[in-house]
């Protein structure tokens, strides 16, 4: 188990690596070829105009339609977030995850800590950060974020089983990015797995369960 744990731990280490070498390496041939393709940029500048107006309408059309632009919600696929109290998720999540699939690809490395069960929270936790609850409020749909007390129970319980192997807390899962319970909309952990919702005034205000 100890093994499968650090392989995870490895394996999110890398994904780290290779995606900040994939936006800051260019290749030699993409370097050598610009200079070569400045005239044929010149000659697309009214192709590009036109794409620019094309998007300008496709942004007003998203104005118009904000339940669209802000996503709808789904039925919840994820193996590793069965079982909790909502079978609903919204996308795309904190993380930028488009996809439940795309999020599951990242979740998935989580699965050796989850199952030695170095915190009860940690699947809640994580479930609610790659696979959010839907709120559903005055016709939008919007993900809810886990309070910052979901965070700390689960890091506490896991964050020296991680410093055993040599490795710390992931920063896109730092616990001060979330909010405190009772500012504002949040996943309670409290052992119940229910977000904690106050109806904004004058709104009508549910969990997509």
């Amino acid at each position: 188990m100890l093994g499968e744990i650090r392989h995870a731990l490895i394996g999110i280490w890398l994904t780290r690596v290779t995606n900040c070498a994939q936006i800051n390496v260019l290749s030699p041939s993409e370097s050598v070829s610009l200079d070569t393709t400045t005239v044929q940029r010149v000659e697309m500048f009214p192709t590009v105009m036109s794409s620019n107006v094309m998007l300008g309408v496709v942004l007003a059309l998203s104005m118009l339609l904000p339940s669209q632009a802000q996503g709808v919600c789904e039925p919840l696929t994820i193996p590793l977030c069965q079982g909790f109290q909502y079978n609903n998720t919204i996308f795309p999540n904190m993380l930028n995850h488009t996809s439940q699939q795309e999020a599951a690809l990242e979740l998935h490395q989580f699965s050796p800590l989850v199952k030695v069960g170095c915190s009860s929270d940690l699947a809640h936790f994580l479930c609610s950060v790659y696979a959010p609850y839907c709120l559903v409020s005055k016709n939008l749909a919007t993900p809810v974020p886990p309070c910052r007390s979901l965070c700390n129970s689960a890091k506490q319980g896991c964050i020296g089983l991680m410093q055993r192997f040599g490795f710390s807390w992931p920063d896109s899962l730092r616990c001060d990015r979330f909010p405190k319970l009772g500012e504002e909309i949040c996943v309670d952990g409290n052992g119940i797995n229910k977000a904690t919702a106050q109806p904004p005034t004058g709104g009508k205000t549910q969990l997509n369960y």
